[in-house]
């Protein structure tokens, strides 16, 4: 059973819970055997922000026996975080209007306690905080290594197309075969290492994608509790407006037509966030359609090079390309195929920075 410490707890505050030295214990710790439960709350929260510091014992767990803890539920009564030893201003992002905080410690150490508290999240910090994550999301997806990966293929290209102007002019053939056999080695190489990096893009990407994902889920969310709050006021003025008909009081009419036209300017704002969320989400699922084709086109790019690179190795093994294999140099380099993809690659990744840009601008 839970009891409130009413000498080294806070009891009366529906934001704030202390205990130990922040509720003004005089020996500066909390107490040993407590076992505290208390509810914060914020009415009409969509979304609290907790915020928690303080010491708590350390972890025992090893040692087999009960330790000290704090304890944060949700609203439906399920335990979100857990904390022990030192915490350092820690946030927690919790649904819905209210959260239930434990505090137990057992009959041994004791530390200074612990300050928690509740803040409601507005909308715009909400909407703000999503756009902040799908652009680090993004931006994770278009960093993972492309840039260096179009430098070491237009270098290679480079190459090829520069012993190719040789090979089209020279007499003598055989005085490039060294050079030619030395590139195609060197480039077998490079490409062999971009090839190996696609299983942590993919996992990188496929990480990225679920993220955003989630993001447009909680998008989707917060759209839908602007619909609920619209409902509530049309319930308010339909009964405002039955009031309005029953009175005769000319006060009363005015209190309840203030109220009616009160209700209406709040209806107003809720549509235009319902509009601005609605277009952030068309906005996030073109990016994730984007970013999804800029994957497939990465993975592509990166079986070619695995393909090329096995091609040039085999090639630069046969005699050292004597003469006759040196003629076919130009139709071995794939350099098309290779161009062809990055250019694809670069126009959606150029349309993926608009797009971000664009919602960089959308405020709420």
């Amino acid at each position: 059973m839970f009891v409130v410490n009413t000498i080294f707890a806070t009891e009366k505050s529906t934001t704030l819970f202390t205990v130990g030295k922040y509720a003004n214990s005089p020996t500066g710790n909390y107490a040993n055997n407590l076992s505290l439960s208390r509810v914060l709350k914020i009415p009409g929260a969509d979304e609290l922000e907790i915020s928690i510091s303080g010491s708590i014992e350390k972890d025992c767990s090893k040692r087999n026996r009960t330790c000290d803890y704090l304890a944060i539920y949700d609203g439906e009564d399920h335990e979100i975080k857990r904390y022990m030893g030192e915490i350092n201003n820690k946030k927690l992002l919790v649904r819905g209007d209210n959260i239930r905080v434990v505090f137990k410690s057992d009959g041994k150490t004791t530390k200074k306690g612990v300050i928690v508290r509740v803040f409601k999240r507005l909308p715009a910090n909400i909407f703000k905080e999503i756009k902040e994550k799908l652009v680090v999301a993004t931006n994770n997806v278009l960093k993972q290594g492309t840039s260096t990966i179009y430098t070491k293929i237009i270098r290679s290209t480079n190459k090829f197309k520069g012993l190719q102007n040789k090979i089209d002019t020279i007499q003598n053939l055989d005085l490039v075969i060294d050079e030619v056999t030395d590139a195609l080695i060197e480039v077998s190489q490079i490409y062999q290492e971009i090839s190996s990096m696609n299983d942590a893009i993919m996992a990188t990407h496929q990480k990225e994608f679920k993220t955003i994902e989630t993001l447009k889920y909680d998008t989707v969310y917060h759209s839908k509790k602007l619909e609920a709050k619209k409902k509530i006021y049309l319930t308010r003025i339909h009964e405002a407006e039955k009031k309005l008909q029953k009175t005769d009081d000319n006060f009363e009419k005015q209190k309840q037509q203030f109220s009616i036209n009160g209700y209406k300017s709040v209806i107003n704002s809720l549509y235009a966030q319902q509009v601005i969320w609605k277009k952030f989400y068309e906005a996030q699922e073109t990016l994730a359609i984007n970013l999804k084709l800029y994957s497939q086109k990465i993975s592509l790019l990166l079986h070619l090079l695995k393909i090329s690179s096995q091609i040039y190795e085999q090639s630069a093994n046969i005699a050292l390309l004597r003469k006759s294999s040196i003629l076919d140099l130009k139709d071995l380099t794939n350099l098309s195929e290779l161009q062809d993809i990055t250019n694809e690659i670069e126009e959606i990744e150029e349309e993926i920075r608009e797009q971000l840009e664009h919602i960089r601008d959308t405020k709420l």
